[in-house]
């Protein structure tokens, strides 16, 4: 996002339909800048290619990325290997859904769907 005229962030659009990272300078060439007025609100999809421009002006660049996903994909953060059973049985089914217990794993398959239809998720308050 940008002050009118001094480009900040830039996305290429339609890029989320590819579905895939870009190739060599492919989304660098592709880049539109967002123009916006500061203090605005830019969302777009997870797969859109997108980035920064150097910065240019004296004052403070600020921005925060936050994901929305179905229950069936994998946390960002490796909490599935650092908490323990113990932990689990002394926090809770909460605590177990959000340390990622019930993500269903691909594995080298890809996605398959199917795999939610036989996963042994439980169903707490949380869910």
């Amino acid at each position: 996002m940008s002050v009118i005229g001094v480009p900040s962030t830039s996305r290429s659009s339609g890029s989320h339909r590819q579905f895939r990272q870009p190739l060599s300078n492919e989304a660098v060439e592709a880049a539109v800048p967002i123009e916006a007025p500061a203090g605005s609100l830019v969302i777009w999809h997870g797969d859109t290619w997108h980035g920064s421009y150097p910065r240019t002006r004296p004052d403070v660049r600020t921005g925060i990325a936050y994901g929305f996903a179905l229950e069936y994909f994998h946390p960002h953060e490796p909490v599935t290997r650092d908490v323990t059973n113990e932990m689990i049985e002394e926090q809770g089914p909460r605590f177990a859904t959000i340390a990622g217990r019930d993500v269903v794993t691909w594995g080298t398959e890809g996605r398959d769907y199917s795999k939610l239809l036989q996963r042994p998720f439980r169903y707490t308050q949380y869910t």
